[in-house]
């Protein structure tokens, strides 16, 4: 898990989205996440789905809203 952070294969913007979502108990959705760093929703969903496929981060259904997917590390 280690080998893609000493490799330098995330970007800037990935590390800072994995700095928030493994600081966050409950994980953040991506809406939270978007607001957080001033971009679209769109465009963090899609950082979140590089994040997922490599295996970094995973989603989650909130345990309080089943509409809401949270990011989880």
């Amino acid at each position: 898990m280690l080998e893609p952070l000493r490799s330098g294969s995330l970007s800037l913007q990935q590390l800072k989205v994995l700095s928030v979502v493994v600081t966050t108990e409950e994980g953040a959705s991506v809406a939270q996440l978007a607001g957080s760093f001033g971009v679209t929703m769109a465009s963090m969903s899609n950082l979140v789905d590089r994040l997922v496929a490599g295996g970094f981060a995973e989603r989650a259904a909130d345990a309080r809203d089943l509409r809401v997917r949270r990011v989880h590390s």
